[in-house]
Parts: structure tokens; C-alpha cells; sequence
């Protein structure tokens, strides 16, 4: 989310409210595909920024309004626990050499991302 839209949001929800109890975080994105070392900068960076600098950014942006709260805060970000996830990506490997016939899982920006 472009600083600015994320400028305008916190303003929107200011006009309703000067606190929030919650907070739900919702970022993904895949862009290349391929090994990581043939993903190019700009696809890394574009995985990086969606989903790391971008959840972190609604963080701080909202941050004041749950701090504000006086019932019990609750942030939650939604990210993938499979594809994502470094634990999993053995067995998605192994998936993907069967399937495709590749030694190689070809998500890997959006897997080092998450």
C-alpha cells in the first residue's frame, strides 16, 4: 500500500473512531518465479516489499489507534503457513521435482519473504 493511500486510510478511519481493538494484516504477493538465484532484484525487492515492508508500514501507520484502545489489543497478520513457510518447503520441493520435473521451487522470492 503506497504511503499515501495508507495515509488517507488512517485519516478515513479517524473520521469513525480514535481507537481500534483490532487490526487484521493481509499481504501477499508472487512476482517471478524461478530459483532465487535467477529471481532479478526488482522481483525480490517487489516480494520484499509487499509482503514485509508493507504489513510493517500498516503496523506503525495504525499502531496509535490500537495503542489508544482500552480493551484487550489483538494484531493479526495473515501470511502462508505452506508455500511460505521455510519448514515447508522441503516437502514442497519434493512435491515440485515429482510434478514438474525440477529440482527447484520456482516461488522462492515469495517464499524468502515470508
Amino acid at each position: 500500500m503506497a504511503v499515501t493511500k495508507l495515509q488517507s486510510a488512517v485519516a478515513e478511519v479517524k473520521k469513525h473512531t480514535d481507537t481500534l481493538d483490532y487490526i487484521y494484516i493481509n499481504a501477499g504477493a508472487l512476482v517471478g518465479m524461478g530459483h532465487l538465484t535467477e529471481l532479478s532484484p526488482t522481483d525480490l525487492s517487489a516480494n520484499l516489499t509487499t509482503n514485509v515492508v508493507g504489513p510493517h508500514n500498516i503496523l506503525r501507520a495504525f499502531s496509535p489507534l490500537i495503542i489508544a484502545s482500552k480493551s484487550t489489543k489483538r494484531v493479526i497478520s495473515i501470511t502462508s503457513s505452506l508455500v511460505g513457510s521455510v519448514t515447508a518447503l522441503p516437502h514442497w520441493s519434493q512435491f515440485v521435482k515429482g510434478a514438474l520435473d525440477i529440482d527447484y521451487l520456482p516461488m522462492s522470492g515469495y517464499a524468502v519473504s515470508k
